[in-house]
Formats: structure tokens, C-alpha cells, sequence
């Protein structure tokens, strides 16, 4: 006889199955009400209220509320304490013969008090704290405490063990790690939505500020490249424009404007667009003259980009003329002319760019070459307050979608947030990621156009090759002087001193720094930084050279070893060979800038979540990315600032009543008349 399995593959007995006994969490010790001696969950009498009363609070509900400390707010306490739920008398005294039992929910919970008075014997919940809401969620209301408890996890305590040995420490009753992630994933969602908030306003900030910032510089050369300036009608041209209308312009200063606008429209050498365009702006120019003269003191230019010709307000305008209103004509219905008068546009699109500069950062959550996320960080300029602009956080896997596929193979994957959003390589991570965050930015109508950041070009590549993006890259200060360092220390020279690198890294610093726009200047400097450590100076300059500045005095080099210049041949040969691409590709790094705001926010993501712990199974490292974010662009604040958001939800809400078989709980209680 075949032996019989059950639906898991093991033996099973024959038989009924023992139904084993479930142990109760619920200890009776004030049986004052009883009217005898109950000892407990052992009491056989069917008719003890206080027996049935106790198994009806519920599964959760114990005694031991005696037992270990409690957070709870005063205030929340004293007014759930002012009137009983039933008779609406009060206040209810809190004495250990009326608390009855307490349901524990995270670090709050519920304490179930008995209504002293005698006609009434109401059970009233009375909650530790503030609870809320989600919208449209049922059941039971969250505490604000467990809520800010979540937060507390991603911002600085961490996982679930964590959690627990800190109130395992201060004597407070543990949480079970299930309801610890549940309270976090409810708290990392609202941290998610504060940290897009922010870092779309600080996008959209940056952005404006730096296009307008470009715009003026535009503008400011655009005036001082004017040509044949007419003072009297405070019109100018701009150099791109063409000769006829040079020409005539030149012929009209100091003549009337009517003699200007008499020109032949069949001419071939001007297009009909720019004689229409040129008479459009004079005749703007003179109306604007005649009605008000703008005080605004930028440079006009036409919307259109045909028109070329600019009128800046110089101080020999006009003054105001008195104002002559004209009939506008009647416009039939198939005809619409186009209003000659034009006023002039206070704020001016940026023509030479298109794009914000961003500095860009991968890092990824653990040391060597195969770690399973990455996230990458858009940042802004200083200038612009070193704002998080875009976060990006890359999985190569999912921890549920991988645990159900192992211990349920065939059965579909239960439903979560899969967070596996990445297929190939760790290192490949820091191009799809930038990626992603270039779309999101250009869908946000925020581009990018310069990028600020190491000197591995992957990224640029794949932006050229998959969105077709001619992204144009600035290199570290930081990272280039590094690099160098790294290929000094590989050189392997006995000769070669971390003193003596320190020192040439050094140098390369103050060349970097002096030279910046100046591609000439900075091949020279660094034509003459290896041999000015052998004592060969004849491609120094005295701007950096003390030999050259003092050139009857005994010259020391303060900070190479003995105060004394290298002497190794092989050395410098070495060395030259260094330095000989550096001086080949001197033009890209005229134009250097600093990326270290992304290593500070990479620094404050380690904070949270160190690389020797793993949280990229589920969306907890999504959350504390975020919330490195959020916390850059706003300080702590951003707590606050997800609280504000659930609005007026963080309050006592109100609990259903609660329906306990007291119809025969005696009237008469202890102490009452």
C-alpha cells in the first residue's frame, strides 16, 4: 500500500488530525467584578462575565501593559480620558482596577478602560497618540509615531534589527519586522513624493536662472557689437545683419525716417523677408518713440530669427511725445493683417544655448566590481546651490521576484513593487541610469547640455548613440589631478617618493587654476612643470617660477626632498612621458569645473545605507536615496514637509465602538455607592 503524502510531499498519519491547543493572550488579574475568585483562562464557569468579557477584546489584547515603558502623548491621553464613549460622562480616572487590557500597535497602541460609572461599565479604547489615514484606505487608522518611527528607519536608524536593539535597549516591547517594513514602506512613499517635489522645483529653478544668466551675457555683447547706432531713434544693427540694411541705415542718420522707408521692394539683393522685417522695426521704433519710451535697460531683439535689428535704450532717446490715437482699420473676414507695432520683449530667449550644465555622479552600494544597485545623482553648479536636480536608482535584481521563482516555480510572483529595472553589467548601471535621468529631465523641459564629472566617457557615448543627444562633457579638477596621481604611484620608481607626487600634484593644482581659458598659457606651464623639478628652467615663466624671479639668489625647492632638484635621467623620461598627453589635449581641461557636491550626497547615501549591509533586494535603497535628496535640497526639513502634505490626517481619528457582553457586568463597582 502506497504510503500517504499530503500536499506538500510529506508523510502524513493516518487519522484525525490533533487539534493542539492555542495558547491565549490574555491574562485575567483584576477580578474584582466577578463576584467570585476567577482564576483566569482556566475558569470553568460559563457564566463569568469577567471571562467572556476578557476573550472578547480580541487575540491582540494583553495584560502585561505593566510590563516595560510606553510612548505616548499627554495631551492625546487626557482628552480620549475626558468622556466615556457611551454615557458621555466624565473624566474616566486611570487606576489599575479599571484598565482591563491593551492592544499593542508599533510604538502605539490602545489601552481598554473601563468606565467607572455604574450604570454604564463602557469599554473605552483610548489611544497612545495621534493616528491618520491614508485616502480611501479602510481598517484601522496608523499612528503618527509608527509613521515618523518608518522615517527614522531610512534616515538614520536602518533595518528592522536595528530597530528592535535600540527598544530592546530602552526596555520598550519590540516590533515584529513585518509590521517594521510595512511602516517603513508606508513612510518611504511619502519621502519619495517630497524628494520629486523638491528636486523638480530645484531643476526648474536652476534652469531658469542659468538661461537667464546666459541671456544677459548675450545681450550685454549683442549692444556692444552694434553697429550705426541712430541716437535720435535709439535703433542700432546687429553685426549678422546685411549690408543693404547697413547701408540704408547709414543713409538715414540724421534724415527723416519717411526717406528710409521709401526703398524699392523688387530689390534682389535684399530678400522680402528682411525688407519686411526691416520696416517693421523702424516703424516700431518711431511708434514706440512717439507713445512711450521703455525704460527697461536689456536689449531688445525680434522673436523672429530673420530680424537684425536690435533697439537698446540708450540715455539720447526722445523724450515722450504726447500720444495720437489712430482708428484701426476694419479687417474683413478672409483677410488678417499682422499688427506693425511690435513692443519690446523684456526677457529674451538664450540663442547659444539650449541646455543646464549638471554635475554627474554614479556610485554604487558596494565595494569590487559586482554590485547588484547604483544610483546617479544630477547635481547643480555652486552658484546655483548644489541642488539634487535628478536621482536615479538602478536593480539588477528583485528579491521577491527571486525568492518566489526558487521556492514557487511555476506559480505566478505575488503582487509588490518589482524594483529590478536594470539587465546587464554593474558597470553598465552608471549609463542606463544616466540615461534615464536625461529623458525624465527632458520630458520635465529642464535639459542638459553640459555635464560636469570624471573622465570616463561612457556616458556621453551612450547618450550620442541611444537619444542622439550631443551632450558636451567638463571635466573634475578633483578627479584629473587623482588620475594623475594614480599613474604616478604605478610608475613604481624607487626615486619616485609619495612626497615627490604630492609635490607634482600639487603643481598640476596652480596650473589648472591660473590657466583657466587659457589653452596657450597652460601647454607652457605644463611643458615646464617636469623640468622645472630637475632644475631645468628654460621653459619656466617668473609667474611660477622662483629662479626666474630671483635670479641672483641660491634657488631651493621648498617642498622636494633634501630642498635639492631630481637628478635621475630615466625619471624624468618617464615623467615627460606622463605628462605628454596632458600637453596634446590641453584644450579640455581650459574649461574645468567640480563635481564634489555629488561625492558629498554619494557620502550621505553611505550614511544610510553602508555598503557592508545589502537593502537592494526591496525599495528600502530607493527610499534613503531619496531621502538623501530631499535632505540636501532641504535640510531636515523635509520630515516636516510630508507631514504638511497628508494635511489635517495626522489626528485622533475615530474609532468604531467597541461591543463587549456586559449585560452581566454587575452595576455595582468597587468604591461607588
Amino acid at each position: 500500500m502506497a504510503d500517504q503524502r499530503d500536499s506538500r510531499g510529506r508523510f502524513a498519519k493516518k487519522g484525525p488530525k490533533r487539534v493542539r491547543y492555542k495558547k491565549t493572550y490574555v491574562a485575567s488579574e483584576h477580578n474584582y467584578v466577578s463576584g467570585h475568585q476567577c482564576p483566569g483562562k482556566t475558569c470553568k464557569d460559563r457564566l463569568c462575565p469577567l471571562f467572556n468579557n476578557i476573550q472578547d477584546l480580541g487575540k491582540n489584547v494583553t495584560r502585561d501593559w505593566k510590563e516595560g515603558r510606553r510612548i505616548m502623548e499627554l495631551g492625546v491621553l487626557l482628552e480620549s480620558l475626558s468622556t466615556c464613549s457611551s454615557c458621555r460622562m466624565g473624566p474616566i480616572p486611570l487606576y489599575t482596577e479599571n484598565v482591563i487590557g491593551e492592544r499593542r500597535r508599533g510604538l502605539g497602541g490602545y489601552l481598554y478602560v473601563v468606565c467607572m460609572n455604574p450604570d454604564c461599565g463602557e469599554v473605552n479604547m483610548v489611544p497612545y497618540g495621534k493616528t491618520h489615514r491614508k485616502e480611501k484606505a479602510t481598517g484601522m487608522p496608523s499612528f503618527v509615531v509608527n509613521t515618523k518611527l518608518g522615517t527614522a528607519m531610512i534616515d538614520s536608524l536602518g533595518g528592522p534589527d536595528r530597530v528592535n536593539n535600540l527598544l530592546s535597549t530602552l526596555n520598550i516591547p519590540t516590533i515584529n519586522n513585518k509590521t517594521l517594513m510595512s511602516m517603513q514602506r508606508r513612510a518611504g512613499e511619502n519621502v519619495e513624493s517630497v524628494s520629486l517635489l523638491t528636486t523638480k522645483k530645484a531643476a526648474n529653478d536652476t534652469y531658469h536662472m542659468e538661461m537667464v544668466e546666459v541671456a544677459n551675457a548675450e545681450s550685454s555683447q549683442a549692444s556692444q557689437s552694434m553697429e550705426v547706432l541712430i541716437d535720435d531713434l535709439g535703433v542700432g544693427v546687429l553685426p549678422d545683419a546685411s549690408a543693404k540694411t547697413k547701408e540704408m541705415l547709414r543713409k538715414t542718420d540724421g534724415h527723416d525716417i519717411d526717406d528710409a522707408l521709401k526703398f524699392d521692394d523688387s530689390d534682389n539683393e535684399l530678400p522680402d523677408t528682411d525688407h519686411r522685417n526691416v520696416n517693421q522695426n523702424i516703424v516700431s521704433s518711431t511708434a514706440n518713440t512717439q507713445n512711450r519710451i521703455p525704460t527697461t535697460p536689456e536689449v531688445s531683439q525680434s522673436e523672429d530669427d530673420t530680424g537684425t535689428v536690435c533697439t537698446p535704450v540708450t540715455a539720447n532717446c526722445l523724450p515722450p511725445a504726447q500720444s495720437r490715437r489712430r482708428k484701426r482699420p476694419s479687417k474683413s473676414k478672409g483677410t488678417l493683417k499682422k499688427s506693425v507695432n511690435q513692443k519690446l520683449v523684456k526677457r529674451f530667449p538664450c540663442k547659444t544655448r539650449r541646455g543646464m550644465t549638471c554635475a554627474v555622479d554614479t556610485a554604487w552600494h558596494k565595494r569590487g566590481f559586482d554590485s547588484l544597485t547604483a544610483h546617479t545623482f544630477f547635481m547643480s553648479k555652486s552658484q546655483y546651490g548644489k541642488k539634487v536636480l535628478k536621482t536615479v536608482v538602478g536593480h539588477r535584481t528583485c528579491g521577491t521576484c527571486r525568492w518566489w521563482r526558487r521556492n514557487r516555480p511555476g506559480l505566478p510572483v505575488r503582487k509588490h513593487r518589482c524594483v529590478q529595472n536594470h539587465h546587464g553589467s554593474a558597470r553598465s548601471m552608471k549609463s542606463s541610469t544616466g540615461i534615464r535621468g536625461m529623458k525624465e529631465l527632458i520630458d520635465e523641459g529642464t535639459p542638459v547640455e553640459y555635464i560636469e564629472g570624471d573622465g570616463d566617457n561612457t556616458l556621453i557615448a551612450s547618450l550620442r548613440s541611444e537619444l542622439n543627444l550631443n551632450i558636451k562633457k567638463r571635466f573634475d579638477k578633483n578627479h584629473v589631478v587623482k588620475n594623475i596621481g594614480k599613474t604616478l604611484f604605478e610608475l613604481k620608481s624607487k626615486k619616485l617618493s609619495k612626497t615627490v607626487i604630492m609635490h607634482i600634484q600639487k603643481c598640476v593644482k596652480y596650473a589648472f587654476a591660473k590657466n583657466q581659458g587659457n589653452k596657450e598659457g597652460l601647454e607652457e606651464n605644463l611643458r615646464g612643470l617636469i623640468p622645472h623639478q630637475f632644475g631645468d628652467h628654460q621653459h619656466c615663466r617668473a609667474r611660477f617660477c622662483g629662479f626666474l624671479r630671483k635670479p641672483g639668489s641660491v634657488y631651493q625647492h621648498r617642498s622636494l626632498p633634501y630642498k635639492t632638484a631630481l637628478k635621475d635621467t630615466d625619471l624624468r623620461h618617464q615623467l615627460e612621458a606622463v605628462f605628454e598627453p596632458l600637453i596634446a589635449n590641453a584644450e579640455q581641461y581650459i574649461d574645468l569645473d567640480s563635481s564634489q557636491q555629488c561625492e558629498h550626497a554619494n557620502r550621505e547615501v553611505t550614511l544610510r545605507a553602508p555598503k557592508s549591509l545589502h537593502y537592494g533586494n526591496s525599495e528600502s535603497i530607493d527610499f534613503k536615496v531619496h531621502a538623501t535628496a530631499a535632505f540636501i535640497n532641504e535640510g531636515h526639513g523635509y520630515i516636516s514637509m510630508f507631514i504638511l502634505m497628508l494635511g489635517n490626517s495626522f489626528k485622533t481619528q475615530q474609532m468604531k465602538k467597541v461591543v463587549f457582553p456586559l449585560e452581566s457586568l454587575l452595576k455595582t463597582m468597587p468604591g461607588k455607592g
